[in-house]
């Protein structure tokens, strides 16, 4: 509300979008740096490879569109709302979004996640 930003604008969904995508991401790699030290999730590794749910996270987050193995794809952040909302300080932050979720994405592949994540 002190942003200015009105309830279930375009806007909105997009800030939202952006705060949630961090949180994930943070919450994601630190249950990927849990497993280096504590082992992954036992069930993870038998698929040998990162979940789709973390895969299409990423590009959630990206705001690409384009998802594999999703049924129901979720929605994307809209970046270029944001650049408008952010004006300056987008290029910023979307930078370290994006590297956040390089990491998550590398760190899974290496170490697997110690949360069971759904499928």
């Amino acid at each position: 509300m002190s942003l200015g930003i009105a309830y279930d604008s375009p806007a909105a969904l997009a800030f939202a979008g952006m705060v949630t995508a961090f949180l994930q991401g943070q919450a994601n790699l630190t249950s990927a740096i849990m497993a280096h030290e504590l082992g992954a999730y036992p069930r993870f590794w038998p698929t040998n490879r990162i979940t789709p749910v973390h895969a299409e996270s990423s590009r959630g987050g990206q705001g690409t569109g384009h998802f594999e193995e999703l049924t129901v794809p979720p929605l994307c952040i809209d970046h270029d709302r944001l650049r408008e909302m952010l004006g300056n300080q987008y290029v910023e932050i979307v930078p370290d979004l994006y590297r956040l979720w390089d990491m998550v994405v590398e760190y899974g592949e290496m170490y697997g996640f110690r949360t069971r994540k759904p499928r």
